[in-house]
């Protein structure tokens, strides 16, 4: 038994001191650092980039415990910085303790990159939704039709459904603080899974603008850049750069 634990202890250490860092750039401007299987160990990260003879730098400190971390640049830059780095291609290098390990020139992409329309559909009969209808629409998958209906209750509650294929499958409500409101923008992504698509509302009230996000697997409200995930754990980093991109598009 103690020669097993002395075998299991070292493939455990090599498998820990021997993890290639790997470096990803993702859209929205996250760049990720691990791969999520394997510990990255305690270090200093730190990212710089020069722009307009204006050096950048942000640095991130992982933990022993930590397996992935990575920068938000939607989060942590001005819009107009961000659009600079849509349009050129900027060298981003990482230093790892002091120690320069990775470069590259790239682009950053902010596009949202999917194939679904929002179209005019008829009326859901469901009986199940509440409220007044306001407005409808379909989404069309290569096997699924998504319908998104927004409603009002007794001119006090506001609800936002998705149905697939006529059934009720996340549900979000607000209570409704004024007489007239912007129903806002839906965008349509496939940033938390690519196989099933995620609708985000942009609603707007005098004071304030959210965003809720709904799919069959998460419902996510944001606002203020702080954001509340209701469903099970995924990656949000993507999202997170996307919600902080459009907040300081809109705001």
């Amino acid at each position: 038994m103690r020669y097993l634990l002395i075998i299991l202890f070292c493939s455990f250490s090599l498998k820990f001191f021997s993890f290639a860092d790997k470096i990803e750039f993702k859209s929205f401007g996250i760049i990720t650092i691990g791969d999520q299987e394997n510990y990255i160990g305690k270090h200093l990260w730190e990212l710089k980039f020069f722009i307009e003879d204006s050096l950048f730098s942000i640095s991130l400190e992982s933990k022993n415990n930590q397996k992935y971390i990575y920068y938000n640049l939607s989060e942590k830059l001005e819009l107009k910085t961000l659009d600079i780095l849509e349009k050129k291609e900027t060298l981003f290098i990482i230093y790892k303790d002091s120690n320069k390990i990775f470069e590259k020139k790239t682009k950053i992409n902010f596009n949202i990159n999917n194939s679904y329309f929002i179209q005019t559909t008829k009326q859901p009969k469901n009986t199940n939704i509440r409220g007044e209808i306001k407005d409808f629409y379909k989404i069309e998958t290569q096997s699924d039709k998504y319908t998104l209906v927004r409603t009002v209750q007794k001119d006090m509650f506001i609800y936002w459904y998705i149905l697939k294929n006529e059934k009720i499958i996340n549900i979000h409500s607000e209570k409704k603080n004024q007489k007239e409101f912007n129903y806002g923008q839906i965008i349509v992504t496939n940033i938390i899974d690519e196989k099933i698509p995620e609708f985000t509302f942009i609603y707007k009230t005098k004071d304030n603008i959210k965003f809720i996000t709904l799919s069959e697997k998460v419902k996510i409200t944001s606002e203020k850049g702080k954001f509340k995930n209701y469903g099970s754990f995924v990656d949000l980093s993507v999202y997170k750069g996307f919600l902080q991109y459009n907040f300081k598009k809109i705001g």
